[in-house]
């Protein structure tokens, strides 16, 4: 099996690849500030717009780009048995040092809390290590198994569902790689029909497909074999992506109508923006239109390098400054009109300001943690599987 590359923000590697990803990756820049706007948890003007409303969506387009580049990265189809634990190994340094060095952090901030509560310094909002933030939900989070449906709410680092979910595609996708279940004719024709059911069977249920905790597997897998579905339908030989005639126009056309659906659509209408999602990379992934070299600008390829730190980051300094405001600041707390959790009571102008300042600092400790923890611990991985392999 190949090096492996994934478009997803839980992977950045600098491993050789066709050069015509790269609008795929600045797409992930893109993707993982829109999420950090979905997430952000005070009033602002943003949060108003179906458009941001709807940014959560950005997931199912990481999942179906992992899917896609996994499988362009394994033109064949087939691995090892040494190979399937070497690539899942590389797949664990990628994810789980910063997954835990983010995870101690929110254990610190319950630590502060629980001194805070018995020194009377601070009376925090919950009991600390208690509900989302449990002693069982942190182990579970330790084993990288808390999006698996095991709690009934997300727990400690919510975001990390994400990647829970998506070591359990890693693995699948090593395993059907070995048992050659990839090589049988019917396996995406197959997949596509699961996805699209699992995908519209989740919408119709829910009403929308903003589901993590319980069913995120479910949304996790339909985009993960969607997305290598798509790159097996524009395959030539050798597995690279092959050459999509279609005018600039084409890319143009989709973006306008990624805005129109992540915009308006509502409820189980928002399935519509997962076939679009599935063009834009069909389209996307040879980077010849005006919005593919947008796509490949020095900024957008930054991003997209520290994209996981954004991705993983983000929830922290959001808790850590909602907390400053209110407990520090004294910036009152209502309940939201809307969800009924109570929020920082500011103006939406003042909200603005605030999303500023922690998207400039969401960026600024995404980057000393992506050469700090990230990218040390891929390279310690790295010595570590090639001294075995010795």
């Amino acid at each position: 099996m190949q090096q492996t590359t994934f478009v997803g923000p839980t992977d950045n590697q600098t491993a050789q690849r066709p050069k015509y990803y790269d609008a795929l990756d600045g797409f992930r820049g893109i993707a993982v500030l829109l999420i950090a706007f979905y997430h952000v948890p005070w009033p602002n003007h943003f949060i108003h717009s179906g458009f941001v409303a709807n940014s959560y969506l950005m997931v199912d387009l990481f999942f179906m780009l992992s899917g896609f580049v996994i499988l362009a990265s394994s033109p064949k189809h087939a691995a090892a048995p040494a190979k399937i634990g070497n690539f899942l190994a590389q797949r664990f340094f990628r994810i789980y040092p910063l997954h835990l060095a983010v995870l101690a952090a929110f254990v610190g901030l319950e630590l502060f809390k629980l001194w805070s509560l018995r020194h009377g310094a601070i009376v925090p909002a919950h009991i600390p290590f208690s509900g989302a933030n449990s002693v069982p939900a942190l182990i579970a989070n330790l084993f990288l198994v808390q999006g698996l449906g095991i709690f009934s709410t997300l727990t400690w680092n919510c975001p990390s569902w994400y990647i829970s979910c998506l070591f359990v595609a890693y693995s699948l996708f090593a395993i059907g790689a070995f048992a050659g279940i990839l090589k049988n004719k019917i396996a995406f024709p197959t997949a596509i029909l699961l996805a699209l059911s699992g995908y519209v069977l989740l919408a119709v249920t829910r009403g929308t497909l903003n589901i993590t905790y319980d069913f995120g597997i479910v949304r996790c897998l339909c985009g993960f074999f969607l997305g290598m579905a798509i790159f097996q339908l524009s395959a030539k030989r050798e597995g690279h992506a092959a050459a999509t005639p279609y005018g600039p126009s084409l890319e143009i056309a989709l973006v306008v109508a990624l805005v129109l659906a992540m915009s308006f659509a509502s409820g189980w209408q928002v399935i519509f923006v997962i076939p679009v999602f599935g063009l834009m990379i069909a389209v996307f992934q040879r980077g010849l239109g005006p919005v593919s070299t947008l796509l490949t600008w020095p900024v957008m390829r930054f991003l997209s390098k520290i994209s996981y730190s954004i991705y993983m980051v983000q929830f922290f300094i959001f808790l850590v400054t909602s907390t400053v405001l209110h407990k520090v600041l004294k910036f009152p707390m209502l309940p939201d009109p809307k969800t009924g959790v109570d929020t920082l009571n500011v103006s939406l102008w003042v909200g603005d300001i605030f999303v500023g300042i922690d998207l400039v600092l969401i960026v600024g400790i995404s980057t000393a943690t992506y050469f700090l923890i990230e990218e040390p611990a891929r390279l310690f991985g790295k010595r570590v599987l090639a001294s075995l392999q010795k």
